[in-house]
């Protein structure tokens, strides 16, 4: 899971914005990212937690 808040994304156009990202996996080798981009003030708990659900379920969908 990584979380860019604001100016740490180090990209101007995203200086007002945040990124959550987790990547998903196939056999243990990274095949993608899941993310949400949004405001600075998002509710971060809710986002994260979607994120992470996500990431995970993709994950196990894919190894199978």
């Amino acid at each position: 899971m990584h979380v860019f808040i604001g100016a740490e994304t180090g990209v101007d156009a995203f200086e007002h914005c945040s990124i959550v990202m987790k990547p998903f996996y196939k056999q243990n080798k990274v095949v993608g990212v899941i993310a949400v981009v949004g405001p600075v003030r998002m509710d971060y708990q809710t986002v994260i937690s979607s994120v992470d659900m996500t990431g995970n379920i993709l994950s196990s969908a894919l190894n199978r």
